[in-house]
């Protein structure tokens, strides 16, 4: 662990604010704050917050629906916490909410110094977050048992009873129901500000996609929440790309996924398998919402919930379905999907000074006849860092092999020389030691060029690899 010990201490701040049950804890305009209060001996955490004075108002103005997709007035509080995780809690914020009603935030916690490679400090944070969720649930004990004697006993316990008192009476167990519903939702500022900026590189192709395939143009801000518009990003689950596609479901859409290949991991091709399954999704359920949600739930996840409530109707679906598989990631899907729509469609109210990404420009190069892959730019006088960033389609593999390309096979190349060509994008699954193959570059010169580096091989997909251009061969592999 890292930084200077410091002591506990809790401040509270004197002016008292009270506030609205329906959306949680917030700043309002005058900044408010009921309690703040310093956790942790190392400055790992930093303020908690909850009880922030003053009404709610809705980030965005009160709509029935987003272009073709509807927002019912049920899903309007939970929209609004999506549109807050995503420009108003930054990513140092752990809120504590009710997982049936997230805009329902119980507890903010601050984290600070935290050192994201210290796998200790990590461990820390997980620690004390943990801690914070059981004061919570303590105060949610102590309600149950004495009631509204209780409220009295810290701020924490007011404000838990201007949620959920009023409820008692027709539900004498909430406090125990929520208590056993507890999650810590991060905040995405930082991150979904970045992932907007760089939709704008992509936009206008994936557009021009979906336009084709007949779907509505505000689908491509589905990326957003799937993958934070890294064409690179790679899940545990085995997800790839830009819309996070699933080996199976990718190959349904006529993707090619190989030892050489992985179609997935370039944008227009997985958009085109994107807009294909999403058109069959709403061919199938005759509404936009539950053909959202089935992006994150599958086609059979939806057809049981369909089938168990008799209806199609997507608000009864995200209120009564318990499947044992609608968590928390299927049910609050398509609220994160508008809430992303709302804020793309106007970044600069959310995001003030908002400067986009350029767009991706390139050309398509049809190949006359069967060739090796690395001969490709090579003829075409391309740098192969340029080439291997234009098409991420092709993996390592198919270099070091220099596998042959069909004879009509598309390729694309940049249209001008890019200052980037001495860097390397890293894909998923790429080691250091891979990337010094291919470019035939040492790997010790690898880590002095990129000293930010880990100590070990690991590399975070999307990450960029800066290569030592004076050393760099781009010849064949052996």
């Amino acid at each position: 662990m890292r930084g200077r010990r410091r002591e506990l201490w809790v401040r509270k701040d004197p002016q008292l604010g009270t506030p609205a049950p329906d959306h949680g804890p917030r700043t309002d305009g005058r900044g408010l704050r009921s309690g703040i209060w310093s956790l942790g001996s190392r400055g790992l955490l930093g303020a908690l917050l909850w009880g922030l004075g003053g009404g709610s108002a809705l980030l965005y103005a009160q709509v029935q629906s987003v272009g073709p997709f509807p927002l019912p007035p049920e899903l309007e509080p939970t929209v609004q916490f999506w549109v807050q995780v995503f420009t108003q809690y930054s990513g140092r914020q752990a809120l504590i909410v009710d997982a049936d009603a997230p805009h329902r935030v119980l507890r903010i916690v601050v984290v600070e110094g935290v050192d994201p490679t210290d796998e200790a400090t990590q461990q820390a944070v997980r620690s004390a977050l943990e801690d914070q969720v059981r004061q919570v649930q303590a105060a949610l004990d102590d309600l149950d048992r004495r009631g509204v004697e209780a409220v009295g006993q810290s701020p924490q316990h007011r404000w838990l009873w201007q949620v959920y008192g009023p409820e008692q009476a027709t539900r004498p167990l909430v406090f125990q129901e929520v208590r056993n519903r507890l999650r810590i939702q991060w905040g995405h500022k930082e991150k979904f500000e970045q992932a907007l900026r760089r939709m704008y590189r992509f936009l206008p192709h994936v557009r021009a996609v979906l336009a084709a395939e007949g779907l509505p143009l505000e689908v491509a801000y589905l990326p957003l929440i799937e993958s934070g518009y890294n064409p690179y990003a790679a899940s545990f689950a085995g997800a790839r790309g830009l819309w996070q596609l699933m080996p199976t479901a990718a190959r349904k859409m006529g993707l090619t996924l190989n030892r050489w290949v992985d179609q997935r991991l370039d944008p227009l091709y997985a958009t085109v398998a994107a807009a294909r399954y999403l058109k069959q999704a709403y061919e199938e359920f005759g509404n936009w919402p539950l053909a959202i949600t089935s992006y994150n739930h599958g086609l059979e996840g939806i057809r049981w919930a369909v089938r168990e409530l008799g209806t199609t109707d997507y608000v009864r679906v995200w209120r009564e379905y318990r499947g044992p598989l609608f968590g928390f990631a299927s049910r609050n899907f398509y609220p994160e999907f508008l809430a992303a729509v709302l804020v793309a469609g106007s970044p600069e109210r959310y995001f003030p000074g908002f400067r986009p990404d350029g767009v991706w420009e390139f050309a398509t190069y049809v190949v006359p006849q069967e060739m090796s892959l690395r001969d490709i730019p090579e003829r075409l006088g391309v740098p192969l860092t340029a080439f291997i960033q234009h098409n991420p389609q092709f993996l390592l593999p198919a270099y070091f092999r220099n596998v042959r390309v069909s004879a009509g096979t598309s390729v694309r190349i940049p249209l001008q020389a890019s200052t980037d060509t001495a860097v390397h994008v890293v894909r998923p699954g790429e080691t250091l030691a891979a990337i010094a193959r291919l470019y035939r570059v040492r790997v010790d010169a690898l880590r002095q060029w990129n000293p930010g580096l880990l100590a070990g091989d690991r590399l975070r997909p999307g990450a960029l690899i800066r290569l030592p251009s004076g050393e760099l061969d781009v010849g064949s592999a052996p």
